[in-house]
């Protein structure tokens, strides 16, 4: 998907920092949320928040608002939330400059995927698909499995 916004989808840049941080940057895309989904500094004590985001490949919906500045009123760069950014970060083993799409499905829910392309008109192999997994990788015995399964490269 472009950099062009679009009336029911967004694409939304990773940076090395929403890694870090375990959220979103929805800077610039403030018109594609409901006026209302910008709230105070501090979460909204009665429990009503105003959007819902499906996570696909989670299959969970989470709610969530944007949080302000308590000085300036402004809005926050991202969604107050960050727990469930942090799931689906592992989950898809999201990497710093991979897109994630966020689409309208109507006024107040949204779906978050991650844009992920076939390159070079390929899926990649197990190996590849692998390989870029298993820094994520959580089971004990993974890495002597690994040592045993992939190649590795050489330098020099």
């Amino acid at each position: 998907m472009s950099d062009v916004a679009s009336d029911t989808k967004r694409s939304l840049p990773v940076t090395a920092g929403n890694l870090r941080q375990s959220h979103l940057y929805i800077n610039g895309h403030y018109d594609f949320f409901p006026s209302d989904a910008v709230r105070g500094s501090k979460k909204n004590r009665n429990g009503e928040l105003p959007i819902e985001i499906f996570l696909e490949g989670l299959n969970e919906t989470v709610k969530t608002d944007i949080g302000s500045d308590a000085k300036t009123r402004k809005p926050r760069g991202f969604f107050r939330g960050r727990k469930w950014v942090r799931r689906f970060y592992a989950h898809h083993a999201v990497a710093a400059g991979e897109n994630l799409s966020l689409e309208r499905l109507d006024e107040r829910r949204y779906r978050l995927s991650v844009e992920r392309s076939v390159s070079n008109g390929r899926y990649p192999t197990a190996a590849e698909f692998f390989r870029r997994h298993r820094a994520r990788s959580t089971c004990p015995g993974a890495a002597r499995l690994e040592s045993r399964f992939l190649p590795t490269t050489s330098t020099g």
